[in-house]
């Protein structure tokens, strides 16, 4: 005997049971409902996939894969199990959802596939450590947005990842390089030049006068300390005479 309906209607209901989820179009069948399919009603329902994949099996629905209390977290943005839900994988996704459900990377990537998300391809990167999610994170806070897929990571964000994490700039560098991504990393870039990238975040080009004197503002360093520094971290500079003096103080603002 069929199990009941439900006595109470879902707002997302008419968009769940359509084709292409779109309301007004033919039901879609009674068995072997696609990950697809829930995916994209719960992405225009506005709801969570695993609240999609239990509404149907509750309207009578049979689906092609078995839903799980986990996959509210994989789906989730913030894997909270809460919205926004996610469209796409990215690695730092991956590796989020795996360190709230300690699960492994691998396991995740694979439901990701069963829940029609695809496959995101997993970097050999001997292993993924505790701080990866947080060097994926543009924000260095561990949750979107994450880095490009492929991109080059700054210096900007290789010295805010070393300040977060206790490394060195080289050993950021590194460690991004083995999760995938290309990062610029001069020899000599330390700790002291946080206040310089953060003006000039391309050490790869040319820095122009405005560029020096803006990083003169910024940290109280004399244009010809300024451009000491660049030329050590191999940035091209104009060749001119740059004066030794510091910046007079800022006075301070009267209450």
């Amino acid at each position: 005997m069929p199990a009941p309906l439900p006595d109470t209607p879902h707002p997302g209901d008419l968009i769940m049971i359509s084709r292409n989820a779109e309301p007004g179009n033919p039901d879609i069948p009674s068995t072997g409902v696609e990950a697809r399919h829930v995916v994209r009603a719960a992405a225009l329902a506005k709801v969570g996939p695993h609240e999609v994949a239990a509404r149907l099996v509750s309207l009578g629905y049979t689906l092609e894969f078995t839903p799980h209390p986990d996959d509210a977290v994989i789906t989730s943005e913030h894997a909270d199990g809460r919205a926004p839900w996610v469209w796409r994988t990215d690695l730092g996704r991956v590796l989020l959802a795996a360190k709230v459900l300690g699960r492994t990377p691998e396991e995740i990537n694979d439901r990701c596939e069963e829940l029609g998300y695809g496959r995101h391809e997993l970097p050999d990167a001997g292993g993924f450590e505790e701080d990866d999610v947080l060097l994926l994170s543009e924000e260095l806070n561990g949750r979107r947005p994450w880095l490009s897929p492929g991109s080059t990571a700054s210096p900007r964000h290789v010295l805010r990842a070393a300040q977060a994490t206790g490394r060195s700039p080289r050993e950021i560098g590194e460690r991004l390089t083995r999760l995938g991504h290309t990062a610029h990393v001069p020899p000599a870039l330390d700790a002291r030049d946080s206040g310089l990238v953060e003006v000039v975040p391309d050490l790869r080009r040319p820095a122009g006068v405005a560029e020096i004197l803006a990083v003169v503002r910024r940290t109280g360093a004399s244009p010809a300390e300024v451009a000491a520094r660049l030329r050590e971290l191999d940035v091209e500079i104009p060749d001119l005479a740059y004066p030794a003096r510091r910046p007079a103080p800022t006075p301070a603002l009267l209450p």
